[in-house]
Formats: structure tokens, sequence, C-alpha cells
């Protein structure tokens, strides 16, 4: 019996020429859009195999990481809020998961995929049948895009495993990310970076004691929660963005 390497475990037992087993099972995500009030205004579209959405910045489709459950290989899929229709936008049958982030007039995203030890960035135009091209930060580890901001210029990650200096959130100009620079720690995989609307701060989650939501500004090194931070701004990052947004659970 052959099963998926990466992990998990195989369910079943054989005897006298009969073998029994037990299928995976995942429960199924609901796609759910709520205001910033947190009220719950409909459902988007139910799924028991995607996750980590990315509403696109017009609001009519949603990138998510689709998980073949037999494989535990995943790529990355497009969902046509108009038409609620499914379209497969990356090809590389990764194990693991595949996370996205729209650049900002949603014609291109960048996404993250297992290659060979570690997971690497590409970019890629919606529509494009290859893989991309393959984002060269000079770092060896594991990274997992996080953002890109609405101005396309800056990008922000998460890397561990990093062989050459610490794990944490990274950050760089989209013209040069051979130059990355350290933004915060974290080591939260399913609660990735994300930029501000102005593309000036990033908000993620650190788990201390408890998870708790920071922010940092994007070019200064000091960190700061966001119940507590003051700079000079009378809003916090994420407050003037007033459109609905998506969520999984």
């Amino acid at each position: 019996m052959v099963f998926a390497d990466l992990g998990g475990w195989a369910s079943f037992d054989a005897s006298q020429g009969t073998v029994a087993w037990k299928e995976q099972y995942d429960p199924p995500f609901s796609f759910r859009w709520y205001n910033q009030r947190g009220q719950l205004l409909g459902i988007a579209f139910d799924s028991a195999m995607a996750d980590l959405p990315r509403l696109a910045p017009n609001g009519r489709a949603i990138l998510t990481n689709r998980l073949n459950q037999q494989t535990h290989t995943s790529d990355a899929w497009l969902y046509d809020l108009e038409r609620g229709s499914w379209t497969r936008v990356t090809f590389r049958d990764a194990p693991g998961f595949t996370s996205t982030a729209w650049s900002g007039d949603g014609r291109r995203f960048i996404y993250s995929s297992l290659t060979g030890k570690y997971s690497e960035m590409y970019v890629k135009s919606v529509g494009d049948s290859t893989e991309g091209a393959l984002l060269k930060t000079n770092q060896e580890g594991l990274k997992l895009i996080g953002d890109w901001s609405a101005d396309n210029k800056s990008v922000v990650w998460l890397l561990s495993e990093n062989v050459d200096g610490k794990d944490g959130i990274y950050g760089a100009s989209f013209d040069s990310l051979d130059k990355p620079f350290f933004l915060a720690e974290s080591k939260t995989e399913d609660d990735l970076p994300r930029f501000s609307p102005d593309g000036q701060w990033i908000a993620y989650v650190r788990h201390l004691r408890e998870s708790r939501c920071f922010c940092s500004p994007l070019h200064e090194s000091t960190c700061c929660t966001a119940e507590s931070f003051n700079w000079g701004r009378t809003q916090s990052p994420l407050e003037s963005r007033r459109t609905p947004f998506v969520l999984s659970h």
C-alpha cells in the first residue's frame, strides 16, 4: 500500500487476502462574507478541499489552496464568485500547501510551493499555464508568501529553517528581492503577514502564551502590539478598508 510520505497516517488492516481501510476525512470549510464589525453577510461557498483564501482586488474571485487528500499535494485554484466555477492556476502538484498573494491590479499573483527541500516563491500572470518565474531572495529556507503591497512595490514573507540567520518575517522591494530585510519574529504558518492598505505597515500573529495580533512598520525594526502602538497616526493600519472580507471556517 502506497501512502503520502509527507505526513499523516494510513488506517488499514489485512487478513487472508482481504484489505479494509478508512479514508481520510477533512471537514468542509465554509467561506463566509463578514463586514468590518464582524457581522455575517452571507456564504460565498463551501469546500472540503480549499483553504487559505485570498480575495482579488476587484472582489470577483478568490485564490485558495486546494489539497489532494490522497497524495497530500496541493496547488492554487481560483474560484469565480460571479460564475461559481473553479479554475486551477498552478500545476506543480507539490507536497504541502500553497499560499498565495495578489498583485494590486489583480493581473498577477505570487505563490509558494515546495521545490526540492524548501518552499520557494514564484510570480505568474493569471491564465499563464507555466509555473511562472522563481523569485530569488538569496535565502535558504522555507519561504511562504505573506502579501504583496497594493502598489506592487513591496513583498513580505515568512521564512523558516533559515540556515544563514534567524527565522521570521522578511520584506523586500519587489525590484530587489535579493536584498531582504528582517521585520519581526513569527512562526505562524496559518496566519501569514498582511500589508495595511497604504503599504506602510504589516499585521501578523505571534504565538506567545496566547495568540496575539501585532503590527510593525515596514521599514523599521521596532515591533509593537496593535493595541498599544502610537506613531502619530490616527487609525490602525487595517481600519481604512471598509469593504466586506471573506474568512474560512
